[in-house]
């Protein structure tokens, strides 16, 4: 049994050991820096969108269950409404206690964290369609969390745009300045290794 799947196998456990700390350093966070919440808001949307991102653009390299994750969202959208709190956001939890351990309480990172450990339960939301309790709706309305039509938009094919699915207030700015285009390219005359969209656009390039 790998080390990934022993600790999904305790995902709960960590969870519920991890929330207490979390909640400590929130408790304890300075009111000088409650300006933070915004920027974290920010940095949560953009980190995951990054990791989004990536997940979908490179798992032609790898067979891992990281990747696994995003091919099987894109061919069953809906199979995450069938996973509880726990099973989505156990990583996340787990990422924070291992930043907390290595580097001691850090403002920004509870700021960030305070959206991006629920990044995949509101990604979860957006795919209610208006199901959801009327707090998750008020927070969707109003873009202050991920909003379903906004979150349609990557699901239509080739699902190549709007990324970030934590809050998505800055998938129109990413899309119109171009970001993920030019990392794409960015990785791939760097690296030599292609994207899904560079595949799909470029195959006489490739040779594939």
């Amino acid at each position: 049994m790998s080390i990934y799947t022993r600790l999904q196998n305790n995902r709960k456990f960590i969870v519920l050991t991890v929330l207490p700390l979390y909640i400590l350093d929130l408790y304890t966070l300075p009111i000088s820096n409650y300006w933070l919440f915004f920027i974290g808001w920010l940095l949560s949307d953009f980190i995951g969108g990054i990791l989004h991102w990536f997940g979908d653009s490179y798992y032609q390299s790898s067979d891992s269950t990281f990747f696994k994750h995003f091919i099987d969202h894109h061919i069953h959208p809906n199979d995450i409404l069938n996973h509880d709190y726990y099973f989505m956001e156990w990583e996340t939890y787990l990422l924070y206690f291992i930043i907390r351990i290595f580097f001691g309480r850090l403002s920004l990172w509870t700021a960030i964290s305070t959206w991006g450990l629920h990044c995949t339960y509101f990604h979860k939301q957006a795919h209610m369609y208006g199901k959801s309790n009327k707090f998750i709706c008020f927070l969707q309305k109003y873009h202050i969390i991920l909003p379903p039509d906004v979150h349609h938009i990557h699901h239509t094919v080739p699902h190549n745009r709007y990324y970030c699915v934590c809050i998505g207030i800055l998938n129109p700015f990413l899309e119109k300045i171009k970001f993920w285009n030019f990392l794409e390219w960015s990785v791939y005359y760097s690296t030599g290794i292609p994207s899904t969209e560079i595949r799909r656009l470029y195959p006489e390039r490739l040779n594939i």
